[in-house]
């Protein structure tokens, strides 16, 4: 399964990052709310994760 993390926290996404793998999953990260946008549309993920309180655009 692909899974999208969106989160402005570095620890947060290499946290979640490293559970995702450990299940054998395919993980795309993304930093902030317009790079996640992004991802979601050309990466086609199952999965996201996303922080709703980021600056700029937000979940």
């Amino acid at each position: 399964m692909r899974v999208l993390i969106v989160d402005d926290e570095p620890l947060v996404r290499r946290a979640l990052k490293r559970v995702a793998e450990m299940r054998g999953h395919e993980v795309v990260e993304a930093e902030n709310g317009s790079q996640g946008l992004e991802k979601w549309k050309q990466e086609n993920p199952q999965l996201v994760f996303l922080d709703v309180l980021m600056p700029g655009l937000s979940g």
